[in-house]
């Protein structure tokens, strides 16, 4: 859990601004026990909010908890009552002692039923993804970059490959007129950052690759993809930056985009965060402004006001599901936990959820279990979806 998503949520809580997901989501992840990292999040979370005074003392706060938890005998779990009240700040100070002492949280939201209950540990789980991906030189080596030391790994036409901390990086270093390509692969459960030789950046997604040049000698910049990737492309107004990925080809000269190339996906769609791209696909095209996402199927579609949020979420390190099918919902958890979906019966929707890709796969089934419409089954590698 990154501490920035944390902090986020809280601060978002605290001022009675969270939507139902944010405070479903903080709920699942403050029910993990015993976590020393997460306390401490937390703790600075809530010191930032109050300005680091306590609104009641500790021992206080311990004789509110006590007598809150009396009212549950059956099972040690705090009730957080609703945002806005002024019980929500004894509230909050409470969690944390609680938090510190390993114990689970129930959460209401403010309502009579409750949106989420503290439920008895999934017998199997399955971590989130991680940094990973293998790269491919031109001669055929593979280099696995989870396990590869830092440092320079290799140099290939004209150009200098380091390897630092998560990140792989090319520096142009020579004159030379050779064209020679590299392959970066991130499959299921894996995701990786590449900065190219002439300073682009792009950040790969789970079960996607890309073919680039260890150098750009020509009149124009090109690339391959498969799956999905976020590009942040240098500047060069002489020479034109072409990504292809299924079928399209998207232009630019400068700017930050995403394109969702994935062959089981409906369409591929090019979304424009910054800047201006041509999308082509056959003989169609169509130039993006800032905001607007091309999809591609049977021609182009131009979504003026899309949401960016949605498109970028995997970058930022969330799952951020604005009215969509469970089985969208599952091949974005495919990808990236590396699992294989079994549906058993059909499952009504459109769902609605942000979730956080730190957490295990037994966290995200749980926010999405609270919605009643889905039931989650783990078994191995394997993850059965019943109504």
């Amino acid at each position: 859990m990154s501490e920035e998503r944390l902090s986020y949520l809280f601060s978002q809580y605290y001022q009675n601004k969270a939507s139902e997901a944010e405070v479903a989501e903080l709920g699942i992840l403050l029910e993990q026990p015993n976590d020393e990292s997460l306390s401490a999040l937390l703790k600075k979370s809530w010191e930032e909010q109050s300005g680091g005074t306590p609104f009641f003392a500790r021992d206080t706060s311990l004789k509110m908890l006590e007598t809150i938890l009396k009212k549950d005998a059956a099972a040690p779990v705090y009730r957080l009552p609703a945002r806005g009240s002024w019980l929500s700040r004894v509230a909050a100070a409470a969690v944390l002692i609680l938090l510190l002492g390993g114990g689970y949280l129930l959460w209401t939201n403010g309502k009579k039923a409750p949106l989420a209950t503290a439920t008895k540990p999934r017998t199997q789980d399955i971590a989130p993804g991680r940094t990973g991906a293998i790269l491919t030189l031109a001669n055929g080596k593979q280099v696995v970059l989870d396990s590869a030391g830092n440092g320079t790994l290799a140099s290939e036409g004209g150009s200098r490959i380091e390897k630092a901390a998560g990140t792989l990086s090319y520096h142009h270093e020579t004159g030379s007129l050779a064209v020679v390509y590299n392959t970066m692969t991130t499959p299921r459960g894996r995701k990786y950052f590449l900065q190219l030789a002439d300073g682009s950046k792009v950040w790969l997604n789970a079960e996607s690759s890309i073919r680039f040049p260890t150098a750009f000698n020509g009149h124009e910049r090109r690339v391959e993809i498969t799956g999905e990737a976020y590009f942040e492309v240098a500047k060069d107004p002489a020479r034109k930056f072409m990504v292809t990925g299924n079928g399209v080809t998207t232009e630019v000269l400068g700017t930050h985009f995403n394109v969702n190339a994935y062959n089981d996906e409906e369409a591929v769609k090019v979304t424009l965060l910054e800047g201006a791209v041509n999308v082509h696909a056959g003989s169609n095209s169509n130039t993006l402004k800032p905001g607007q996402q091309a999809s591609v199927k049977n021609g182009i579609t131009i979504n003026e006001h899309a949401d960016t949020e949605s498109a970028l979420a995997w970058k930022n390190g969330q799952f951020r599901f604005n009215g969509v099918s469970i089985e969208t919902i599952m091949r974005q958890a495919a990808r990236w936990y590396d699992i294989d979906v079994v549906f058993e019966g059909k499952i009504a929707g459109p769902f609605v959820a942000d979730i956080s890709r730190d957490v295990p796969i037994s966290s995200m089934l749980h926010l999405l279990e609270l919605t009643d419409r889905a039931h989650f089954i783990i078994e191995g590698k394997k993850v059965i979806v019943r109504p």
